[in-house]
C-alpha cells in the first residue's frame, strides 16, 4: 500500500477532479479520480 503524499482538486471543463499523488516508485505515481 502506497502512501499518498499529495492531494489537490483540479477544476477541468467536465468538472472538478482530484488527483493525489502517491510513493511507491522512483517517479511516484499520478493518480486521477
Amino acid at each position: 500500500m502506497s502512501d499518498v503524499v499529495g492531494s489537490w482538486q483540479v477544476a477541468l471543463s467536465d468538472g472538478v477532479h482530484k488527483v493525489e499523488f502517491e510513493h511507491g516508485t522512483t517517479s511516484g505515481k499520478r493518480v486521477v479520480r
